[in-house]
């Protein structure tokens, strides 16, 4: 505005820049109001000029990017304290990705959380300043709104099926519509909380070119009972499964420690014995380990030592 009065005064701006009054805004009907106040020299009269002057306003795309950002918000699920399980559920953190592209005005990254999380994000309501069109897309797919409210869970929808085509990445988009321009904010979320697992599998299990082994999974032979046959051992490994009570003394607790009869975590150590349930697997030969996550397969591969039990 001082620009636009140097250029309409010219050389004379210096002279009557000591009666402009201070400018004031209207947001309702976007115009700015001008007062230029002074007397007379010939009479003393008090003179007050006042001019309204309607103001065209184009907010930048990342004017927009930012304001987005401040109405979105990623609520975090609960996990047990990896410090401290006798914590209980503490909200989780979310880490950087490390393929995370940069921030800009208008990314917000990509982050990763360990369990399942919710979107939201608080529309504005009709009538309120800059109200526009706005809308909140997951992946490309439109999420409904109540009360002014956008809600989406985000989950970790794989499976430890190598074939699963579910998914666990999330792209969130806010998109602002007002007249020509339209704007958008963008963040991006990944959600891991599938647990490792581990296939034992009978090392040469191989029933469809072994007949003895054939024997143990087939009920039936030649329409009468096969006596070698045992439902319990899995056709696809070979191996058996049990669940294990594992008695271990250590000074950690661990989520699985018992509670009394008011449904407290026993704090004595005194008073139990620590342990945890895990599955084992009995086989009658040498075994073959197959774990679905790389990095924990090449971490056993560098092991040297291996405890074995014998089932009775």
């Amino acid at each position: 505005m001082n620009k636009a009065l140097k250029q309409g005064f010219g050389k004379e701006y210096s002279y009557w820049e000591k009666f402009i009054r201070p400018f004031s805004f209207s947001d309702v009907k976007h115009e700015i109001t001008t007062v230029i106040a002074f007397n007379r020299l010939s009479t003393g009269e008090a003179v007050t000029w006042t001019f309204k002057i309607p103001v065209a306003i184009s907010l930048s795309g990342n004017y927009w990017g930012k304001q987005l950002k401040e109405r979105l918000n990623i609520i975090p699920g609960k996990v047990v304290d990896q410090f401290d399980p006798l914590n209980g559920m503490v909200e989780d953190k979310s880490i950087l990705a490390p393929d995370s592209p940069p921030i800009t005005d208008t990314y917000g990254r990509k982050w990763q959380y360990h369990t399942t999380a919710s979107v939201q994000f608080d529309a504005l309501v009709p009538g309120a300043p800059n109200y526009g069109n706005k809308y909140l897309k997951v992946n490309d797919i439109k999420v409904p709104v109540l009360d002014y409210k956008f809600n989406y869970k985000i989950k970790d929808l794989r499976n430890n099926d190598k074939n699963s085509k579910e998914n666990n990445l999330y792209q969130v988009e806010i998109i602002h519509e007002s007249g020509n321009q339209n704007v958008s904010y963008k963040i991006d979320y990944e959600i891991n909380n599938l647990v490792p697992e581990l296939s034992i599998q009978w090392y040469a299990w191989n029933p469809k070119e072994n007949k003895d082994q054939k024997e143990l999974i087939t009920p039936t032979i030649d329409g009468k009972p096969n006596p070698k046959y045992d439902s319990e051992i899995n056709p696809e490994t070979g191996t058996k499964s049990q669940i294990v009570w594992v008695k271990r003394k250590t000074d950690h607790n661990s989520p699985f420690d018992p509670l009394n009869e008011k449904g407290e975590v026993v704090k004595n150590k005194a008073e139990y014995d620590l342990g945890y349930i895990v599955e084992g697997t009995a086989v009658s030969m040498g075994i073959r380990q197959i774990f679905d996550t790389p990095e924990i397969a090449n971490e056993c591969s560098k092991r040297t030592s291996w405890r074995w039990f014998k089932r009775k």
